[in-house]
């Protein structure tokens, strides 16, 4: 093989000294190149978010289509619950006339606006009476304290004056009234709302003797009472021994009078 073809095939060998210079040599032209790319690449970056800031700030041609009329509906319907009927809100229903027609009541709830006046007006009836859920409990409620109800056949409440409050107590007490008679304990409180008042009619089969004459029928159960001598004298008797206990002097009477 020739020397010259030797050469060319033997592998190149650097020192140190060349391999600096050379490196010295292409360093610059690298750090030019990433320079210019960083450049580039911010230069884009900030491009792209000029044009997305003014993209955002442009008004979108949508946005001019109103969808919703602008009202708020609650302000304008009301219902208690889900199950009762809508009604309209009367303060919020106005009624535009033209102001021609219209007369000026100053401070009366009327604005004008141009040719046209805003008047508040209060609505028909919106609810049928048949479905108006909260009138008819109404109206139930206010016969039901008219009357007893439709199990006692609509007991009417009987005019409540002060002889019928005085034989209502009578009744109450009527324990006391005969030693010889006892009855349950009453546990109802205050006078009942809901009674009437009857006369007893004899029937044929009661003997003569046994009925009340004239005379002897009283209007009120007080006036019986006080005409039965009986009566009068058991009562008399009973307030006379109820006074002795309460006059008797004793250490368990002195204690009580001392703590009152």
């Amino acid at each position: 093989m020739p020397k010259a073809q030797k050469d060319k095939t033997r592998p190149s060998l650097l020192t140190a000294e060349d391999r600096l210079t050379r490196g010295s040599a292409t360093a610059p032209d690298d750090d030019i190149d990433l320079d210019d790319l960083l450049s580039r690449a911010t230069q884009a970056l900030k491009e792209r978010q000029e044009a997305v800031i003014s993209i955002a700030s442009q008004k979108s041609p949508l946005e001019t289509v109103h969808l919703d009329a602008g009202t708020n509906v609650a302000s304008y319907l009301s219902a208690d619950s889900p199950f009762t009927p809508v009604r309209l809100n009367t303060a919020k229903l106005v009624k535009t006339t033209d102001n021609s027609n219209a007369l000026d009541k100053g401070g009366l709830g009327i604005s004008k606006h141009g040719d046209r006046t805003l008047v508040a007006e209060k609505p028909a009836e919106t609810i049928a009476p048949e479905l108006d859920y909260d009138r008819k409990q109404k109206e139930k409620m206010a016969k039901a304290q008219e009357t007893a109800g439709p199990k006692w056949f609509d007991l009417p409440a009987p005019e409540m004056t002060e002889e019928v409050k005085r034989d209502l107590h009578i009744l109450q007490s009527r324990g006391v009234l005969d030693p010889k008679r006892h009855y349950k304990k009453d546990t109802t409180k205050g006078l009942p709302k809901f009674f009437q008042i009857g006369t007893i009619v004899e029937g044929a089969a009661d003997f003569y003797s046994g009925r009340l004459t004239r005379k002897e029928r009283k209007e009120h159960i007080i006036d019986e009472l006080m005409a039965d001598h009986d009566s009068r004298r058991y009562f008399k008797q009973k307030a006379e021994g109820i006074r002795e206990a309460k006059g008797r002097v004793t250490r368990k009477g002195y204690k009580i009078k001392k703590r009152r």
